[in-house]
């Protein structure tokens, strides 16, 4: 990630106004942060977890899914573009239309070389901070998921049994997390057995 050195500190009201439509970059401590371009695995990922939970979400009618160019305030000098967000259909007043002003139920962050700090320090702390339900955390580069569930107001770690992970923010969704890494097994063979298995 590179800094973009303005005069500090930046408020989320002044980065809105900086922050071009095809800028990816977050504001943390009242800093501009520009994303490095993507690699390939990161872009793999992102894309069929946006295709299998997208699917999923508007078969089931139960919210919207939205991609990596969403910014979500967390507070006057924190905002972050996540890869992936949930907001359930109860909850969409909370979108603007440029910002999300208010917690999503789930947020994806796909961990690369270049995120790996702001992804499990800053954004961790603040998506808990706003209330978030659920923080899924893909490594890119080891091949792991960590998925984090929000409890009396902290995230904690939930346990993955048999390479399965059963989302309680997401009505009915479960994800062997292999399913990620695999080259082999495409999206709609995945969501034919999320949604086989609620039949």
């Amino acid at each position: 990630m590179l800094q973009k050195t303005l005069k500090e500190p930046i408020t989320f009201e002044r980065f809105k106004e900086i922050l071009q439509e095809d800028d990816k970059a977050h504001l943390i401590n009242g800093k501009i942060i520009m994303e490095t371009p993507a690699s390939y695995r990161h872009e793999y990922i992102f894309a069929k977890l946006f295709s299998i939970l997208r699917l999923y979400v508007t078969t089931m009618d139960l919210g919207i899914v939205l991609g990596s160019r969403t910014l979500v305030k967390i507070d006057r000098y924190n905002a972050f573009e996540p890869d992936l967000l949930f907001i359930s259909n109860e909850r969409k007043g909370i979108i603007k239309d440029y910002e999300i002003d208010g917690a999503p139920d789930v947020v994806v962050e796909i961990i690369s070389r270049s995120s790996r700090r702001e992804d499990r320090v800053e954004k961790f702390l603040g998506y808990e901070k706003i209330g978030v339900k659920e923080y899924w955390l893909i490594d890119s580069e080891k091949n792991i998921a960590e998925f984090y569930r929000l409890k009396q107001g902290k995230f904690e770690e939930v346990e993955v049994k048999d390479d399965k992970f059963q989302s309680l923010a997401i009505k009915g969704f479960w994800l062997n997390v292999g399913w990620l890494f695999d080259d082999k097994i495409k999206e709609a063979e995945i969501l034919e057995k999320i949604t086989g298995s609620l039949r």
